[in-house]
């Protein structure tokens, strides 16, 4: 029989957690797979067995056998970028989808709910839709960021706070006036030689005295890209920490 092509949970053991029994039921796999232990979390034991590896809960409950396909070995959790059209065997679609617990608690217990889920029922997966991977941490004289932040905009519309400070010119004629309509016309002397000019100012024109130019829409923000595709392994070897 062949245990690690079941997907079926298998209860091995239904003791309690004490150190004892569990270090018994690990050597009782080594001894009957061949497995050995190659990650410890607090909630989670990953042994690696002559076919593959087997994911073991502290109450000897086996959650999912992971034996490799399409001759690669992922760690569990990690991305990959493709240049082809479809996610391969062990991956999925790194796009915010939102997967049971059942049936994936060894990478519920790596990622939880950082990328979304309710953490009861289901997690949510990395989307990287439209999004830029970035390292966690501060870099010199940058913001800092933890992991599964998100941020940013596809699009950005100027404020008149974040627009340089400027001015514009009016355009007037020093000779005297030739028309007495003000439309496709400037500002010119009276030809009577009234004076119509001061060196300061005490008052402002309407509103309506300048038109209003501007849409106020948004304008791209988006450093040149190309698009791939990049996928999450839901099936491979539970990663050991440093």
């Amino acid at each position: 029989m062949n245990f690690f092509k079941k997907k079926n949970t298998h209860n091995i053991s239904t003791a309690n957690n004490h150190n004892g029994r569990r270090n018994f039921m690990l050597k009782s796999l080594a001894a009957l797979f061949g497995a050995s232990v190659v990650a410890k979390p607090d909630n989670i034991f990953a042994a690696k067995s002559k076919t593959g590896y087997i994911y073991v809960k502290r109450n000897g409950e086996i959650i999912e056998d992971y034996i490799p396909q399409g001759g690669s070995e992922p760690f569990l959790g990690s991305i990959l970028m493709a240049g082809f059209g479809f996610y391969p065997v062990n991956y999925v679609y790194a796009n915010g989808a939102l997967l049971p617990i059942m049936g994936n608690e060894a990478l519920f217990i790596l990622i939880g709910t950082t990328y979304g889920g309710d953490g009861v029922s289901n997690f949510g997966l990395p989307d990287l839709r439209g999004r830029v991977p970035m390292h966690q941490g501060q870099g010199s004289g940058l913001s800092s960021y933890v992991i599964g932040q998100s941020g940013g905009n596809e699009t950005v519309v100027l404020t008149s706070q974040q627009i340089p400070s400027h001015s514009h010119t009016i355009n007037v004629t020093t000779s005297s006036g030739t028309s007495g309509s003000p439309a496709g016309n400037f500002i010119a002397q009276n030809a009577d030689g009234i004076d119509s000019y001061s060196n300061t100012a005490n008052s402002t024109l309407p509103s309506g005295s300048l038109g209003v130019t501007g849409s106020n829409q948004g304008h791209t923000n988006l450093q040149p890209f190309l698009t791939i595709n990049f996928c999450i392994a839901v099936q491979g070897v539970f990663p050991t920490g440093s």
